[in-house]
């Protein structure tokens, strides 16, 4: 709307073209990407399901970069930690600390740490651990109707 000088409001008229628009272009569908190459297969490693411990102690463990993991040592010279009692049992540290603390348990040691003192951490000959465990197998006694009963 526009005001003229005598205050009266007037509508304007939309500008109309009488010369008829040509219809807009369509745009140009966009050329699909060529998809990529695959990627050349790459040869897949054979696995096989075998726990580190349990490779034969005279065969070395290729660690890559023409570094190798020394054989294992045989068991009657290898040591424990707690860690690796509790892993040997399956079952968490904290309860292996309980076991050690049995009567009966071999006795550890410690490493001399050069000053005159040890080592912080205990030790136990893995031969002897296995051989207590071992002593200790016993099938629980079992209750009436062939259920196992709770030790006393």
């Amino acid at each position: 709307m526009k005001r003229k000088s005598d205050d009266k409001i007037v509508p304007i008229k939309p500008i109309t073209s009488t010369a008829a628009q040509p219809p807009p272009e369509p745009k140009p569908e966009p050329e699909p990407e060529p998809e990529p190459e695959p990627a050349p297969a790459l040869p897949v490693p054979v696995v096989h399901a075998q726990e580190p411990d349990v490779l034969p102690p005279e065969e070395e463990v290729p660690l890559g970069g023409g570094y190798y993991l020394p054989p294992a040592p045989p068991i009657e010279d290898e040591v424990w930690t707690v860690g690796e009692i509790a892993r040997y049992l399956k079952i968490t540290p904290r309860q292996a600390r309980g076991i050690i603390a049995t009567e009966g348990f071999p006795e550890s040691f410690r490493l001399p740490n050069g000053r005159g003192g040890t080592v912080g951490v205990s030790y136990w000959r893995a031969q002897r651990v296995i051989d207590w465990v071992l002593s200790h197998e016993a099938p629980r006694p079992r209750g009436p109707g062939g259920r196992r009963t709770k030790p006393i």
